[in-house]
C-alpha cells in the first residue's frame, strides 16, 4: 500500500522552486509547535484504490502558511508552477500519474494561533 501523504510530501520537497521558499518546512498532518514560516502542511482527505490494480487516487487538504498573505501566495504560486497538472513523475518506487490543485485557495487563519494560511485541495493518482 502506498503512503500517498509521504509521497506527496517528497514530491513537493523535491521541487527546487518550492524548497527555495520553504526549505524543509513541508509537514504531514500539522505544523510543529514552533514553526518557521513559510511552511506547507498536507492532510489526507480520502483515497481510493483500484481493485484490479494498485493505483491510488488520493485527495489532500494542503495548507500554505506564511507570515504574510504575499508570502503564502508566493509559495502557492511556486507549487502550482512546479506541480499543477503534472503527469508521469517518479518518487522513489512510486509512479505519479497525475498531481494537481483541484480547488482553492481560500484565505484562512488558525483559530488558536491566528497564523495565516491558504487552504487548497490537491489530487494525486499514483501506483507503487
Amino acid at each position: 500500500m502506498i503512503d500517498s501523504a509521504v509521497t506527496l510530501r517528497a514530491l513537493i520537497a523535491a521541487q527546487s522552486s518550492i524548497a527555495a521558499l520553504v526549505s524543509t518546512h513541508v509537514y504531514v498532518d500539522r505544523l510543529p509547535a514552533e514553526p518557521t514560516f513559510p511552511a506547507i502542511t498536507l492532510q489526507s482527505a480520502g483515497a481510493s484504490e483500484e481493485e484490479d490494480a494498485p493505483i491510488q487516487d488520493a485527495e489532500f487538504e494542503v495548507r500554505v502558511w506564511g507570515e504574510t498573505h504575499a508570502a503564502a501566495r508566493a509559495v502557492l504560486g511556486a507549487m502550482k508552477d512546479a506541480l499543477h497538472g503534472r503527469n508521469n513523475l517518479t518518487v522513489g518506487s512510486v509512479a505519479v500519474y497525475y498531481v494537481g490543485m483541484e480547488s482553492g485557495p481560500v484565505t484562512m487563519a488558525d483559530p488558536d494561533t491566528e497564523w495565516l494560511y491558504l487552504a487548497t485541495r490537491w489530487r494525486m493518482v499514483c501506483e507503487a
